[in-house]
């Protein structure tokens, strides 16, 4: 059974967008510290992909990466990390460019229409949040409401 996330990137619209080049790009701007700065702040692009994804795995890569960049920063001044950074430049080069398919997917299928917002793409008019399904997060439920969150 596949998992809710592959059936959103069978959608047209997340389709269209991996397949355009020019959405691929502007979605991955992210990647420009780890590339651009040297390594020293590669922390920052995969804290920025961690937090939008909200993937623990990417969260400790972006920690990662800090506490590398950290010690490397705070060495003695006789200690050459000239080296060391070069390494770190590398390894920020090669993990973004293998985490971005995987957030470029993430992203295409995040902003699609949800099922409880189907009506909408049938002709019938949203009028906002209010037309979601079910009851929102801390709003009552029960006799009143019934059991979807809707008055009755």
């Amino acid at each position: 059974m596949a998992s809710t996330h592959d059936e959103r990137l069978q959608h047209p619209t997340a389709q269209r967008r991996l397949r355009s080049r020019l959405w691929r790009l502007r979605h991955s701007v992210w990647m420009v510290p780890a590339l651009a700065t040297i390594g020293v702040f590669s922390w920052v692009s995969f804290g920025y992909v961690a937090a939008r994804t909200r993937r623990l795995s990417w969260i400790a890569i972006a920690a990662g990466f800090f506490v590398v960049t950290a010690s490397m920063l705070l060495l003695p001044a006789g200690l050459d990390g000239g080296g060391a950074l070069v390494l770190l430049w590398g390894a920020s080069i090669l993990t973004a460019f293998v985490l971005n398919p995987a957030y470029l997917r993430w992203r295409s299928a995040r902003d699609l229409p949800s099922a409880a917002s189907a009506s909408t793409l049938h002709g019938a008019p949203a009028t906002g949040p209010q037309d979601r399904v079910g009851p929102r997060p801390g709003q009552a439920t029960g006799p009143a409401f019934g059991q979807d969150g809707v008055w009755r």
